[in-house]
């Protein structure tokens, strides 16, 4: 394995990632606004209604790209933490693991974070952000869908196993945490900038679980347990 172009590849991806998510939501719009003329409330709705979708495609393409990289580096998805272990009582430990991170995580984050970011948020600019609240028409099931599949097994395949395990040979583990999380925000850009600042310090604290266990079994169910805890139940 050739360090110097293993190190491309993740540097590639991890650049690519938010610039195809924007292309792809930028496509969306366009298509649109030339299909049904929407502007402004009707087209911000419409957009927001394809967000799932979005998601899954991006998440689809980034998926076969990380394989084909894990591929050229002479790796593969056991290697970068895709173990179960033996028998059903390791498989249950691993899911159990992974759930009570995610409450965790999204304790933190549903109770300290986006409040604290929210006081900031209201004292300079008069805005306060508030709960998810998906409008008429949301595609509920799909969204569900992206955030936590999709979410939780490309997100973490690519921002925790790809990225740390080759970012660390060159930076060492510390570094290698705080780069993913900065592209890992990144990719959040869309729920503006406390959502991205937020989806960085998950980014350290799921990484640090990444580094704990080395294994992206849990890290997906904790990152789709925080998805489902913070964007889902506040508006329950």
């Amino acid at each position: 394995m050739n360090q110097n172009l293993s190190l491309k590849r993740v540097w590639g991806i991890l650049i690519f990632s938010p610039i195809l998510l924007g292309l792809i939501t930028t496509i969306a719009a366009a298509y649109f606004v030339m299909t049904y003329h929407l502007s402004g409330k009707a087209l911000n709705q419409a957009i927001t209604n394809e967000i799932p979708y979005c998601l899954m495609i991006n998440h689809s393409i980034l998926f076969i790209i990380l394989l084909y990289f894990l591929k050229k580096d002479n790796l593969n998805l056991n290697k970068i933490g895709y173990t179960i272990g033996t028998g059903f009582k390791s498989l249950f430990l691993l899911i159990v693991i992974g759930l009570v991170s995610g409450l965790i995580l999204g304790v933190i984050s549903n109770n300290m974070l986006i409040p604290l970011f929210n006081l900031v948020l209201s004292h300079f600019t008069g805005i306060s952000s508030g709960p998810f609240r998906p409008g008429k028409g949301f595609p509920m099931i799909p969204m569900v869908i992206g955030m936590t599949l999709f979410a939780g097994i490309v997100e973490e395949s690519i921002y925790r196993g790809y990225a740390i395990t080759l970012l660390q040979s060159r930076y060492g583990k510390s570094w290698a945490v705080i780069i993913s999380s900065i592209f890992f925000s990144f990719l959040h850009w869309g729920e503006g900038l406390a959502g991205t600042i937020i989806a960085f310090l998950l980014g350290l604290l799921l990484g640090v679980l990444y580094l704990w266990r080395r294994n992206l079994i849990i890290n997906g169910i904790a990152h789709a347990t925080v998805n489902v805890v913070t964007t889902f139940l506040p508006f329950l």
